[in-house]
């Protein structure tokens, strides 16, 4: 289950009032992620918002934006404490968080309410609209409060104007540090540079402390010797990682995540996939793959390599999660097939001066997602051959075709062809056929899988030999039992059909 920290619950509480508005509760009660409580048909709307503000827990109104505001007017109180309230509009098309956005996650609950609606999470909040560092939710992220809340204003502006605030950590601290500030208002009067002086309390506008011990400061820890240093926050940190805190000690964890991204639509996306992509600071990858993304979550920043790059692209992944950042490296279909998973890991020991994660996202590679599209062509033992020769010998690819007509294996062909490598598939199909293939093979192909203009076509492989595919067309052999039935690509698993019950 999410676990939303600001209230300690991870139930959300929800009302609506059209029988619109209750078919999008049931769309969201589905969810596995989140577990929801309806507002019980004989109690009035005024006492179940009270009793979620005291509670702290998240409200979402399914109406109107007017509705919610004039029920949660009395209540609200405090940007630190308030509950995080959602509206969504009857249509399930827009969600909104119209208060305790950041500290009481509003905008991620919205964003996953997004995700299950398919919808659009309606972000209205400056720092997230520009991609900026904002105090409260690294606070919220990291389990530690902000003590005043009137400072975040102050901090936020500068920020917001791409100018330097200051940071001040206790040099005693580890992944986490105990308590720090952030200065916003009189910064030129500390050192740019990382120096150990006395804490300067009257120039802190914002204090971040350990929860247990927000009501428990002490003027006299005040006193400590602290590292004190200019932080440029002009775009969001995942934590905090800036001019030497590496050579101090002070290191937060950064995270990579490899994710298949799967044919390229968000329908075919997994629900992991697009969230490791929303918690990312940055998302890089080959250029066509990005503008796919890009239509998909057109908020973020990305970074782009063209073809024959992929080393380069890897190493621009470790340099920006080397700056603090959770960085996304994006691979069609999934990354551990012919993907940037391999190099990646071939590369981190040479980056392990600073600690990073590397978690890898399944995705849906084209041997399946193409394969549903025929029917059943891999419902028995099957390979996957990819016919690109940049890295692998064409002699090693004949090789591993002749074996697998011999092997008696279906397969799923990847990259058939090229600008340079147009007659590759038919120098494919010739081996098959000298390996002992029947030119009746029953074969099939899909092109522009998840995408527009997709393309499906059963064909036996004397015909398929003849045909032209690009680099974008997955290609299936069968083995020597599959059959063409009603258009589609079946190889039997073998079951007794002619029993009975």
């Amino acid at each position: 289950m999410t676990n939303y920290t600001h209230s300690g619950k991870n139930i959300i509480r929800i009302c609506h009032f059209t029988p619109n508005g209750e078919k999008i509760y049931e769309r969201l009660s589905q969810s596995r992620d989140i577990s929801f409580e309806e507002k019980p048909k004989d109690q009035t709307l005024e006492d179940w918002t009270r009793e979620g503000f005291q509670s702290r827990r998240p409200i979402v109104f399914i109406s109107a934006c007017g509705i919610a505001v004039r029920l949660i007017a009395p209540y609200i109180n405090n940007k630190l404490t308030d509950s995080p309230v959602i509206v969504i509009d009857e249509l399930g098309h827009h969600i909104i968080p119209i208060l305790s956005g950041h500290v009481g996650q509003g905008n991620s609950i919205a964003k996953k309410l997004a995700d299950i609606l398919g919808g659009e999470a309606v972000i209205t909040t400056a720092t997230d609209l520009e991609n900026k560092f904002a105090a409260d939710i690294f606070a919220t992220k990291n389990g530690l409060v902000i003590e005043n809340k009137d400072g975040i204003k102050k901090v936020s502006s500068k920020i917001l104007r791409d100018e330097k605030v200051t940071l001040s950590i206790s040099p005693a601290a580890r992944n986490y540090p105990k308590w720090m500030a952030f200065e916003a208002t009189l910064s030129e009067e500390l050192p740019s540079s990382v120096s150990i002086v006395p804490f300067p309390t009257q120039f802190c506008d914002i204090r971040i402390v350990e929860a247990s011990e927000c009501n428990h400061y002490v003027d006299t820890e005040a006193q400590n010797l602290l590292l004190s240093f200019e932080v440029d926050l002009s775009q969001e940190q995942n934590g905090i990682s800036a001019n030497g805190i590496n050579q101090n000690g002070i290191n937060q964890m950064s995270t990579i995540y490899i994710v298949g991204m799967g044919p390229g639509c968000r329908e075919n996306m997994t629900s992991e996939a697009i969230e490791a992509i929303r918690q990312s600071d940055v998302v890089i990858g080959y250029t066509v793959y990005v503008d796919l993304m890009k239509e998909i979550f057109p908020g973020k920043p990305y970074m782009t390599t063209p073809m024959r790059q992929e080393i380069e692209r890897c190493r621009m992944c470790f340099e920006e999660a080397r700056a603090g950042k959770t960085v996304s490296l994006i691979c069609s279909g999934d990354a551990g097939v012919y993907g940037m998973a391999a190099p990646m890991y071939e590369l981190m020991s040479e980056y392990d001066d600073y600690p990073i994660d590397i978690q890898v996202v399944s995705g849906i590679t084209a041997a399946n997602s193409g394969a549903a599209l025929l029917g059943a062509p891999l419902n028995h033992d099957y390979c996957v051959i990819s016919l690109s020769d940049l890295l692998t010998p064409f002699e090693q690819i004949e090789k591993r075709i002749r074996a697998a007509i011999t092997g008696d294996f279906c397969m799923a062909i990847y990259n058939p062809s090229s600008h340079k490598r147009r007659d590759y598939l038919k120098r494919a199909c010739e081996i098959m056929l000298e390996a002992g293939a029947l030119e009746t093979r029953a074969c099939g192909y899909v092109k522009n899988i998840g995408r527009d203009n997709t393309e499906i076509q059963t064909l036996s492989l004397s015909e398929l030999m003849n045909t032209s595919v690009d680099m974008f067309t997955t290609v299936f052999i069968g083995n020597s039992n599959t059959r063409i039935i009603d258009g589609k690509l079946v190889t039997p698993r073998g079951y007794n059909l002619s029993s009975t019950h």
